[in-house]
Order: structure tokens, then C-alpha cells, then sequence
């Protein structure tokens, strides 16, 4: 994939519009297009906070912190996976686990997946609050955690509704000097300027992102279908 290196079409004042319909068809490729890319993300930032791990792991605390977030995953995190554990006591049990880690880089790709996982199971409010403790305890020490904790926010704020929300989070993304998935924020923010009701602004930005993105790309394809359906 192309990444998206110029400056954002649009930078302007939040909307507050009626959002439009959309398309049933399009709705539907951007819940089967949406999922693989927070996948990806997963598998990203385990590699990335991987080499943290390793090259600390001989330390006490670090070994002491790795120990009971392993313990958490098998109490709890099994259960979440199978759907069976109660969203809002999993919240609760999380933050004992953070407040017991005290920042442990272990606990961050498990806070993503749980984020993940606690969205697929519909309890948006659940996920967010999630994310927003990993945006308060990993996103200033780190650009990288910062961007996979946005990326995630932005996302869930458009499924909320909280539209203006999910702009602020896509402009954040566009500023940091984390470049992935340049294009997948773009073609987000096309999507949240339409759900505003800032139709043109979406149509440009959607037709910036066929522009400077790779013709086979699934981005460019949703863009394309986004203005087709305009």
C-alpha cells in the first residue's frame, strides 16, 4: 500500500451536519474492509514493543509484571475471547492490572486486543474507555503506541456517532510523525467529513486518496465507491 505523504486536503473547523445515508453496499465493504486492518495493527505493535521486552526481561520487575499479566490473560482474557465475561467487569479487573503494573509495555498489546475484542462484542462505551486509558498511560511516552490507540479511537468514534470526536482524533493521526496507514486515515476522514454533511470536503478528500494512492489498493477501492455513491 501506498503511503499518503502530503498535507490533508482539508484542515479546517469541526462540522456539525446531519449525517448522510450511506449506501448499504458500502457499509458493508467497510465492515469487512475495517476488522483486517485493526488485525494488522495487532500484529504490528507486537513486534514493535517485542524488542522492549526481550531486552528488559531479565529485570525483576519487568519479570514480575510479565508474570501477572499472564495470569490475567488466562483468568480473564479467555473468557472475553469466548464471550462470556461480563464487559463492564473486565473494565474493572483492567484497571487493577494497569494500577498493579505501573506502565508495563507487556500490558499494551493486551489492552489493544481487549479493546478490540470488547468492540466486536458491540460494548462500544466498554472499549472506550479502554482506549482511553491507554491514551493516558502510554500515548505521551510514546508515538507509536500513540498512533495505534488513536487509530483504534478514531474508528470507534465514528461508530458512536461522536463525529466531531472522530475528526479531531484523524487530524492527530495526520500530524504524527508515525506515517502508517496514511491513506486508511484519509479515506476515514473522507467518510467522517460525509457523515457530517460536508459532502464536498468527502468528495475531495476521497478523490485525494485515489489520486496518490496505488490503483489495486483497498483504499482506493472504498474511495472509489464512496464517490461513485455520492
Amino acid at each position: 500500500m501506498n503511503e499518503v505523504t502530503a498535507t490533508a486536503p482539508y484542515n479546517g473547523p469541526e462540522g456539525s451536519g446531519v449525517p448522510l445515508s450511506d449506501d448499504d453496499s458500502i457499509e458493508a465493504q467497510w465492515s469487512k474492509y475495517k476488522i483486517p486492518i485493526i488485525s494488522l495493527v495487532a500484529v504490528v505493535v507486537l513486534g514493535v514493543v517485542g524488542f522492549g521486552l526481550f531486552s528488559n526481561h531479565k529485570e525483576n520487575k519487568n519479570e514480575e509484571f510479565g508474570e501477572k499479566v499472564y495470569r490475567f490473560t488466562q483468568a480473564h482474557s479467555a473468557k472475553l475471547e469466548k464471550g462470556t465475561y461480563d464487559a463492564a467487569s473486565y473494565i474493572a479487573s483492567f484497571k487493577v492490572l494497569l494500577k498493579d503494573v505501573d506502565g508495563f509495555e507487556g500490558a499494551f498489546p493486551l489492552l489493544l486486543n481487549s479493546a478490540d475484542k470488547v468492540m466486536e462484542k458491540g460494548d462500544l462505551k466498554e472499549s472506550l474507555e479502554l482506549l482511553q486509558l491507554g491514551e493516558s498511560q502510554y500515548s505521551s511516552s510514546n508515538a507509536y503506541k500513540a498512533f495505534f490507540v488513536r487509530i483504534r479511537l478514531a474508528a470507534l468514534y465514528e461508530d458512536m456517532g461522536k463525529f466531531n470526536e472522530a475528526y479531531e482524533v484523524l487530524q492527530n493521526l495526520l500530524k504524527s510523525p508515525v506515517k502508517l496507514l496514511e491513506s486508511k486515515v484519509y479515506l476515514d476522514l473522507g467518510r467522517v467529513h460525509l457523515k457530517m454533511g460536508e459532502k464536498e470536503k468527502a468528495k475531495t478528500t476521497f478523490q485525494y486518496v485515489i489520486d496518490n494512492g496505488k490503483s489495486g489498493d483497498d483504499v482506493v477501492k472504498m474511495a472509489r465507491l464512496y464517490i461513485s455513491n455520492m
